[in-house]
C-alpha cells in the first residue's frame, strides 16, 4: 500500500507558509528605511572607505553627541545650538538644495577635496583617490559660505600662525586653504586658514577648507580626532555648565531622500503594528492546530550504517573507547596550527614554533588578541591522564579552533577599508 508524501493538513500548512513568506515579501520593503546603496566613492557619512565619515558619525555617537541625519524632504534644523553639517557637498546637488540649508542659523562647511574610485574586486573600498579640481572646492564654498575668497592648496605646514583650537591637526603632502578677507582666522597660517568663520548676523557659518583631518583614513593620524572634538565645541559653545545643541549631518546633499509614506508602511507603525502581529499570530495558531505532522516520518537509520556521520560517529566512539582523546586533542591542536598557516599562506620551512610566532604577528595586525604560541605551549606543560587534565585539553583544543576561525574569517572582515 503506497502512502502519500504529504497529508492534507502538512498541504495546508505549507500553503500557508508559503502565503506568508509571500507576504513579507511585499510588506517588508515598504517599512525599510535604510539607504539603498552606499558607494565607497561617496563622501557621507554612511560610507565607511577611505573618503568617507562613517568612522567620525560613528565616534561621536560613542561619545553621546546628541546625533541625526538629515534625508531629503526633511526640514532643516534651525533650533537654538543646532549644528548642521554640510560635510563634502555634491556639486551636481548645489542648485536643488543649496538655497534650503542656507535658512540654517549655525552650519559646518566641509570643502570636497577628493573624488574617489572604487574597487571593483573589493566591494565597499576604493582602488585610489583623485583630488579635485581647486575650483570645484571654491564654489562650493562660494555657494554655501555666500562670501567672497578663494580656495589654494600647498604644501602642509610645519607650524600654525594661529591655532583657537589648542590642538595640532595632522595632515598628508598638500593641504587645502581657503582665503577669504570675510573670515577670521581660527585655525590657520599666512598662506590661508584651515577653519574659519563668517558671521552674518545671528547666522554663523563655520568652514573646514581639508577633509583629511576627519575623513575615515584622516582621523585615525596624530590628535585629529582630539581637533575634531575641540572644532565641535567651539562651535556649539560648549564650556563649564554649557551642553551644547544637536549635530545634524545633512545627506540630502549627496542624494539621500526621506522614503514616502504610503499605506503598507502604516501597517507596520505603532498601533497599527499591534494589529498586524495579532492577525500573523493567529494565523499561525490556526495552521498549527489543522496540521498533525509533515509528510511520512523518516525510516530510523539502521545500526551499521555507512554514512558519512554515522562513520565519523563510529570513529569518535572507537577512539573514545580506546583511550586516545590525550593524543587526539594535542595532535588536532597541532593541525589546527598548521591548517592555519597553509591558509594563511607561512613562509615554507617554519618549524612549529616559528610558524605560530609567524601567526601571532599576523593575528595582532589584524585585531585577534589570543595567541596561538602560549596555547601551544600550555597544552605542552598539560601533563598526560587524568580528568583534569583532559578537561583542559579539550578546552584549549575549542580555543585553538576559535582562534583558527577569527584569523580565517572573523578578523578578515574588521580590516580597515581603503
Amino acid at each position: 500500500m503506497s502512502v502519500a508524501p504529504f497529508s492534507r493538513s502538512a498541504l495546508l500548512v505549507l500553503f500557508s507558509c508559503a502565503f506568508l513568506l509571500f507576504s513579507l515579501s511585499v510588506l517588508l520593503p515598504a517599512y525599510d528605511t535604510a539607504p539603498r546603496a552606499v558607494s565607497a566613492s561617496m563622501t557621507n557619512s554612511y560610507n565607511a572607505s577611505a573618503v568617507g565619515h562613517a568612522v567620525l558619525y560613528e565616534m561621536l555617537r560613542r561619545l553621546d553627541f546628541p546625533l541625526s541625519r538629515r534625508l531629503g524632504g526633511q526640514p532643516v534644523p534651525r533650533g537654538r545650538g543646532a549644528l548642521l553639517v554640510l560635510a563634502e557637498p555634491d556639486s551636481g546637488m548645489l542648485a536643488e538644495s543649496g538655497a534650503e540649508l542656507l535658512s540654517s542659523p549655525c552650519r559646518l562647511l566641509i570643502l570636497p577635496k577628493w573624488r574617489g574610485v572604487e574597487d571593483e574586486k573589493h566591494p565597499g573600498r576604493i582602488a585610489e583617490a583623485e583630488p579635485l579640481p581647486v575650483e570645484t572646492a571654491a564654489r562650493t564654498y562660494l555657494t554655501f559660505a555666500d562670501g567672497a575668497g578663494t580656495v589654494v592648496r600647498t604644501l602642509w605646514p610645519s607650524a600654525w600662525a594661529v591655532n583657537e583650537l589648542g590642538v595640532t591637526p595632522a595632515g598628508g603632502e598638500v593641504i587645502q586653504l581657503v582665503r577669504s578677507a570675510k573670515m577670521r582666522p581660527v585655525v590657520g597660517t599666512k598662506a590661508g586658514m584651515l577653519v574659519g568663520e563668517l558671521r552674518e548676523g545671528e547666522s554663523r557659518v563655520w568652514v573646514l577648507s581639508d577633509p583629511d583631518v576627519l575623513s575615515n583614513h584622516g582621523l585615525v593620524r596624530g590628535d585629529n580626532a582630539a581637533f575634531v572634538i575641540a572644532l565641535l565645541a567651539a562651535i556649539r559653545g560648549e564650556g563649564p555648565g554649557r551642553a551644547g545643541g544637536p549635530v545634524v549631518f545633512d545627506e540630502s546633499l549627496h542624494g539621500f531622500r526621506q522614503p514616502e509614506e504610503t499605506s503598507l508602511r502604516l501597517l507596520f507603525s505603532f498601533p497599527f503594528s499591534l494589529v498586524v502581529l495579532l492577525i500573523c499570530a493567529s494565523g499561525a495558531l490556526l495552521a498549527l492546530a489543522g496540521a498533525q505532522r509533515f509528510g511520512v516520518p523518516q525510516r530510523a537509520i539502521p545500526a551499521g550504517s555507512s554514512g558519512t556521520e554515522e562513520l565519523i560517529a563510529n570513529s569518535a566512539r572507537m577512539l573514545d573507547y580506546a583511550g586516545y582523546q590525550d593524543m587526539t586533542l594535542r595532535r588536532y591542536a597541532r593541525m589546527t596550527l598548521r591548517a592555519a598557516g597553509h591558509a594563511l599562506h607561512a613562509p615554507p620551512g617554519l618549524d612549529e614554533r616559528a610558524l605560530a610566532v609567524w601567526l601571532d604577528r599576523i593575528g595582532r595586525a589584524r585585531g585577534v588578541e589570543a595567541s596561538c604560541a602560549e596555547m601551544l605551549s600550555e597544552i605542552d606543560r598539560t601533563p598526560s591522564g587524568g580528568r583534569r587534565a583532559l578537561e583542559r585539553l579539550f578546552t584549549l583544543a575549542g580555543n585553538m579552533h576559535q582562534w583558527k576561525e577569527e584569523m580565517l574569517h572573523d578578523a578578515g572582515t574588521r580590516g580597515q577599508a581603503r
